[in-house]
């Protein structure tokens, strides 16, 4: 991912910020998309800051009651953070938080959240 992208991404990373600040909660959902499409299609697959990404929008979709999107965001956040095994300190919070909020969601679901941790890894 080239820099100039990157730098596009914080900025969209930040607008994304104030909206969900601000309750605006769709236009924070559509700019994270946004920020997840420009990765993945730039080979940014795996990098801390996607699965910060992935974290947020499940942040967005939990807050709108959306916990069937939210579920397999943390999920993913959770896949990818454990790839760097903690390699940031802020990071190793979003991974732990992003665990209990997914245990969350699967034990009120009734569904089994370590048996998709193992798929999707």
């Amino acid at each position: 991912m080239t820099s100039w992208m990157r730098d596009e991404c914080e900025q969209l990373s930040s607008i994304a910020a104030v909206y969900q600040k601000h309750g605006k909660l769709r236009l924070a959902e559509n700019s994270y998309k946004l920020i997840i499409d420009l990765r993945e299609k730039n080979s940014d697959t795996d990098s801390l800051e996607l699965a910060v990404t992935y974290y947020k929008l499940a942040e967005v979709n939990s807050d709108l009651g959306n916990y069937s999107k939210a579920r397999p965001l943390y999920t993913k956040a959770v896949s990818i953070f454990e790839k760097h095994n903690g390699d940031h300190q802020l990071s190793a919070l979003w991974y732990w938080d992003a665990l209990v909020k997914l245990r969350s969601i699967s034990d009120e679901k009734g569904l089994d959240w370590e048996g998709d941790l193992i798929r999707e890894a």
